[in-house]
C-alpha cells in the first residue's frame, strides 16, 4: 500500500513539473520589446537651435543727420522696392540750391555782356557750382529713404517732426515668406554646402528645409546660417520669432546594417532573440548619430530586444517577443 501511494506521489509530481515546463515559458518569461535591424544609408546630423523669421529683412536707416519731415507708410503695409518710405526735411538744401542757380544764372548773363570772353575766374566759378551743386542733390537723395525689396513694412520707429541723426534706424521691411535662421560651429560642419538638407520641428510637425544662405565664419567660429521651406507648405506654420529645432544633415554613411542605439546595452552588446530565446551578442559598431548606429552587413534582418536594460535576461533565456 505504501509503495503505490509512494508511486502515485511520484507520478503526480512528474505530471506538475511536465505541466510547469508548459505552462511556465508562456506566463513567467519577460515580454520584450524587440526591432528588426534595417539595410541603410547613416545619416550624420547636427541640431541646432534656429529662430524663425521673415525673409529678407532690411533696416531703414538715415544717411544723414536731421528732421523727419514725412511717414508714408504704415506697419504692416505691403510695400514695393524703391517706394518712398520716409523723408527728411530738405528745405534748406532746396533753397540753397536755388541761389545757386539764380547766381549761376546771374554771371551767365554778365559774361554774355562781355561778348562771352572766359578767363581763368570764370572757370574756377563754374567747377566750384558744380561741385556745390553735387553736393546739395546728393544730400536731397539722402533724405529720401525707399523700400530696399518688396515686402512689408515691419516696424516703424520715428515720428514725423522728430530729429534723427546720421546712421539712425528709422524702420524695418521685410519680405512676405519665413525663414529660419541658426547659428553652428563651422567645425562641426566641415564639409557644409548650400542646398544642403534639414528638418524643422513644429511641435509633431516635421518641416523639410533647404540651406539657402551661409555667412563668413566669425571670431568665434560660428556660422550663421539661413533655410527656406523646401516644399510648398512653406513655414507657415511658425511665428516670427519663434525658436525652432534645426536637424541639420551634415553627410551619409556608405549602406550597411542600422542598428537601433537603444538595443545596445551598456557593455556594448546586442541581444539577439533566436525563435523565442535571447542570445547576448558581440558587435562591432562604427558611426552612429541620435538613432542608429552601423554595423556588419551581416546583422541585417535580425531581431534585436530594445531597451534591454529594463529586463533580467539570461543567456539562452525564452523571451516573449512584443514587436
Amino acid at each position: 500500500m505504501r509503495k503505490g501511494k509512494k508511486a502515485l506521489l511520484m507520478l503526480g509530481g512528474s505530471v506538475l513539473t511536465a505541466v510547469l515546463m508548459i505552462v511556465w515559458p508562456v506566463s513567467g518569461n519577460p515580454k520584450v520589446e524587440t526591432a528588426v535591424v534595417q539595410s541603410g544609408e547613416l545619416i550624420q546630423s547636427v541640431l541646432i537651435n534656429g529662430m524663425a523669421r521673415y525673409r529678407q529683412e532690411q533696416p531703414c536707416i538715415s544717411l544723414k543727420s536731421g528732421v523727419i519731415s514725412r511717414v508714408y507708410a504704415r506697419v504692416g503695409q505691403p510695400v514695393q522696392r524703391g517706394e518712398l518710405l520716409f523723408q527728411m526735411d530738405t528745405q534748406a538744401e532746396e533753397q540753397a540750391l536755388s541761389a545757386l542757380y539764380e547766381m549761376r544764372h546771374a554771371y551767365e548773363t554778365a559774361l554774355r555782356r562781355l561778348d562771352g570772353a572766359v578767363t581763368a575766374l570764370t572757370l574756377q566759378n563754374q567747377l566750384e557750382w558744380q561741385s556745390r551743386e553735387t553736393q546739395l542733390l546728393a544730400s536731397i537723395n539722402a533724405s529720401h529713404i525707399r523700400a530696399a525689396t518688396d515686402g512689408v513694412l515691419e516696424a516703424v520707429y520715428v515720428q514725423e517732426g522728430e530729429y534723427a541723426a546720421e546712421k539712425t534706424l528709422l524702420g524695418i521691411t521685410r519680405g512676405c515668406d519665413m525663414q529660419i535662421a541658426a547659428s553652428v560651429f563651422a567645425a562641426d560642419v566641415p564639409e557644409l554646402s548650400l542646398g544642403a538638407a534639414a528638418v524643422a520641428r513644429n511641435g509633431s510637425q516635421q518641416i523639410p528645409l533647404v540651406l539657402s544662405k551661409i555667412s563668413p565664419v566669425d571670431d568665434n567660429g560660428m556660422l550663421t546660417l539661413c533655410f527656406e521651406a523646401g516644399d510648398e507648405a512653406g513655414l507657415d506654420g511658425f511665428c516670427n520669432g519663434e525658436t525652432v529645432e534645426v536637424e541639420l544633415i551634415a553627410g551619409m554613411q556608405s549602406e550597411g546594417a542600422l542598428i537601433p542605439i537603444a538595443a545596445v546595452d551598456a557593455d556594448g552588446m546586442v541581444w539577439v532573440v533566436e525563435k523565442g530565446r535571447a542570445y547576448h551578442r558581440e558587435i562591432v559598431l562604427g558611426e552612429c548619430n541620435r538613432f542608429c548606429a552601423s554595423a556588419e552587413p551581416s546583422w541585417v534582418e535580425q531581431r534585436v530586444v530594445l531597451h534591454p536594460e529594463t529586463y533580467h535576461l539570461k543567456n539562452g533565456m525564452l523571451v516573449q517577443v512584443e514587436k
